[in-house]
């Protein structure tokens, strides 16, 4: 059984949500100041430190969120021209504006554990909390690459562009975990040691052809976990195995296909012989085709998976295509991430986390403003503070959120 997504039981209970006029007072009171960042671990030390490392944090926040911005000389000069707007925030005291190199030397030195698990993880918690209903959910392994972040051939110090290696909770909108990997073939190894230190039960990890490796397989059953991996010319000797089979006429009618609604994708799976083994691959139980109809010429691709049941590998294929067509499209045309520039590895690992985190508060932010993502995005770039605030304040307000678990956990409640 696939799990109902967390974003769209919140959007479901939400609507029945009573606010009444004490519960406005607390909204009210909570937003005139934003807590988010002040449990973030602080680097620095001695009695000499002018900003507070939450308002700093809170500051760079509300630029990328407000203006799609990174450049932290751009923080710097924004926060300067908007100062009065940043002082009847709170996070700006005796006139005193953080410089660029401020913000660099914060991001470049912030504890990057510590700004997940007291931000990102928070809130993924907290919806973790209100769901009652067992079933599989979906996690996504995907890279990407920062394309401003290298240095061409002919500079001083050449370099690549850095490649961020993310998790993805799909169902709540949350990057779990994002590390920077100097090279493309280096995710392998790092999403194996990732990967190994979570607790997979429930999961269906998805992942692109890359990682499509008998040791990733093995982690993942290790883990309790359940994967379905894309097949492509780095495994040739298993794709040809997987084409063959579908070409065999004596397995036609093993296979189960299926088309999706809008027509733009076919599945065929192929359930494979009980004891099956390919290799070290572990626990290969279906090969999968999909085929797309998108373009003019047809795409095709393969997968394999553990799975056998034709919903739960559906929702794993569809899901991870959302990571590229929603989560990372909103990373780079709303957030621009592409554009920023810089070479310290520790700062860009912490812009993709802030940048995470963003994303994380845009989906979490849908169900409460009853907004669809166009209209939302206007919203929180128009009114970031304000519209955070208010958020902020429902997640943390105690007898709201004991209104959500409780319709969660009704029986009357139904599925979408």
């Amino acid at each position: 059984m696939v799990k109902d997504n967390t974003l769209v039981v919140l959007k479901d209970i939400i609507s029945r949500v009573h606010l009444d006029e004490d519960d406005v007072a607390e909204i009210l009171i909570g937003s005139r100041h934003i807590h988010l960042f002040d449990e973030v671990k602080d680097f620095r030390k001695g009695s000499r430190i002018t900003y507070e490392l939450s308002d700093i944090l809170m500051m760079a926040f509300i630029v990328i969120l407000e203006k799609g911005k990174q450049s932290f000389y751009y923080m710097s000069s924004y926060v300067s021209f908007n100062r009065k707007r940043f002082e009847e925030m709170g996070l700006i005291k005796e006139g005193k504006i953080p410089s660029h190199d401020t913000f660099r030397r914060v991001f470049s030195l912030l504890d990057s554990k510590s700004l997940v698990d007291t931000s990102i993880m928070r809130f993924h918690r907290l919806l973790r909390q209100m769901e009652q209903e067992k079933g599989l959910r979906h996690i996504g392994v995907d890279g990407k690459a920062v394309n401003a972040t290298g240095r061409s051939a002919d500079s001083k110090n050449p370099s690549k562009n850095a490649n961020v290696l993310n998790i993805y909770d799909t169902f709540s909108g949350t990057c779990l975990v994002s590390e920077v990997v100097e090279d493309k073939t280096n995710e392998i190894p790092v999403a194996q040691a990732l990967l190994s230190q979570m607790d997979l039960s429930d999961d269906l990890i998805t992942a692109d052809a890359l990682h499509c490796q008998a040791r990733t397989t093995q982690v993942i059953r290790e883990r309790k976990g359940h994967y379905l991996l894309c097949a492509r010319d780095n495994q040739p000797l298993l794709l040809s195995d997987i084409r063959s089979r579908f070409l065999n006429k004596r397995n036609s009618r093993k296979i189960t296909k299926q088309t999706s609604d809008d027509g733009s994708r076919t599945i065929e799976i192929l359930r494979l012989p009980p004891g099956f083994e390919y290799e070290d691959f572990k626990d290969i139980r279906s090969y999968v085709k999909m085929t797309s109809h998108k373009r003019s010429s047809e795409c095709i691709r393969y997968y394999i998976t553990d799975l056998i049941k034709t919903d739960e590998i559906l929702m794993g294929i569809e899901e991870h295509w959302a990571i590229e067509n929603d989560l990372h499209k909103l990373k780079d045309d709303h957030l621009n991430e592409d554009s920023f520039r810089c070479i310290d590895r520790k700062a860009i690992k912490n812009i993709a986390i802030m940048n995470n985190l963003i994303v994380q508060l845009i989906y979490i932010y849908l169900p409460f403003s009853g907004y669809d993502l166009h209209t939302a995005k206007i919203a929180l770039s128009c009114r970031p503070y304000e519209e955070i605030s208010k958020l902020l304040a429902v997640l943390s307000s105690e007898k709201i959120i004991d209104q959500l678990k409780a319709m969660m956990k009704d029986p009357k409640r139904k599925r979408k």
